[in-house]
């Protein structure tokens, strides 16, 4: 009998299917080897193709082969790869999988925001979902970002583009002047072994007035070492969880899914509440458009009407995305802050400036709306 082929390839892979059919009993070691020398004769093939041909193997296998022997110069990287079919199409796409009619659908909504990163993976909707959310957050600020940079809102609100430890200076604050820091330290081990959190509790050793307080979330990770370093320079006075209910951090060097992080309380000397509060908090809504990091606003406006009162001073010398100055700007605070990133001090000007704008167009002298209105466009589609 004789058999033709289209290509050498086509030769080679029929070679490769006999051989392998006639030896059932090759152990991982030499299927490695097998994959290793088809990829020297033949890399342009398709990973999940080779996989099939070799049987017994996965398609995430043969990629990290790939990936070696390119990172080895034994073979040349491909932007696309051959499929069964003989086409070539990208070597990285991006898959979501999806059990349901209502998973397809969230599969493919996500499709359209999920970063580069995400291609050559394999996700569930929930992992595709949260990763898409995040990069349209991101290019969301990317597009503010662009906009022509506004001012600070009034002048109780200034935003600083600095590290905490220059704010002293670039705002003119006085020693003991300020009544309430509340603040979202970096939960990385950098920020905790550099000192810095010393150097953010000698901070607010010096600014707060007697009986001030200091509010910071932390993570669980470096949680001991965080108050250690707040113990040697202010009084602790209590911790509460902000917890979340929906999918957990896995923190893979621990084994966890982490649903919680603490709100430390510490003060300057004896601080007495105005009314009993509960230290229990708890929000579902998930807020990222003005940073990767951005807690909710609910939350934010408890820690200022429990820790401070109208009028006061507030300040926040890591903003991020500056949540806690845009709660001040709602409940009567005065709010000097800061951040390392341009852009975000320049993103926290936006928003502040946009809850501006809101406000003043939609409260009544008489009503306060509950909601937003709907906008004309809005309206076009309302049923």
């Amino acid at each position: 009998m004789v058999r033709s082929f289209a290509s050498e390839a086509d030769k080679f892979q029929f070679i490769l299917t006999v051989n392998v059919c006639r030896r059932k009993q090759l152990n991982r070691h030499q299927k490695r080897k097998v994959v290793q020398a088809y990829l020297i004769r033949d890399s342009e093939i398709a990973d999940n193709s080779l996989a099939e041909l070799i049987g017994g193997m996965s398609h995430n296998s043969v990629r990290a082969i790939r990936l070696m022997m390119i990172s080895k110069n034994e073979i040349p990287r491909h932007d696309k790869l051959r499929g069964k079919d003989g086409k070539h199409r990208p070597a990285k796409i991006k898959r979501v999988i999806a059990n349901t009619e209502k998973e397809i659908v969230k599969a493919v909504e996500s499709l359209h925001f999920l970063p580069d990163r995400s291609a050559g993976r394999i996700l569930d909707v929930t992992t595709a979902t949260r990763h898409a959310k995040r990069e349209r957050g991101r290019l969301v600020r990317e597009a503010l970002a662009d906009q022509q940079e506004p001012t600070d809102p009034t002048e109780d609100i200034a935003l600083y583009h600095c590290p905490f430890q220059q704010l002293e200076a670039r705002a003119g604050l006085h020693p003991e002047g300020t009544n309430l820091i509340c603040t979202d330290i970096p939960y990385i081990e950098s920020f905790v072994t550099s000192g810095q959190v010393g150097q953010l509790a000698r901070f607010a050793k010096r600014l707060l007035v007697p009986g001030g307080v200091l509010v910071t979330y932390s993570g669980v990770m470096f949680l001991n070492q965080v108050m250690k370093e707040l113990d040697a320079h202010l009084d602790f006075y209590w911790c509460g969880p902000a917890y979340w209910t929906s999918e957990g951090n896995i923190v893979e060097s621990r084994l966890v899914a982490n649903h919680w992080k603490a709100i430390l309380i510490y003060t300057k000397g004896p601080w007495l509440p105005r009314f009993v509060w509960n230290d229990l908090f708890h929000f579902e809504s998930k807020e990222k458009k003005w940073h990767p990091w951005q807690q909710p606003i609910e939350e934010a406006e408890k820690l200022i009407e429990i820790f401070s009162r109208p009028g006061d001073l507030c300040c926040d010398p890591c903003g991020g995305g500056f949540t806690v100055a845009l709660a001040c700007q709602k409940l009567g605070r005065r709010f000097v802050g800061c951040d390392i990133e341009e852009e975000c001090v320049k993103l926290g000007r936006v928003r502040l400036q946009e809850e501006a704008e809101w406000g003043q167009q939609w409260i009544h002298p008489f009503v306060i709306p509950m909601v937003r209105p709907l906008s004309e466009e809005e309206q076009g589609v309302a049923v």
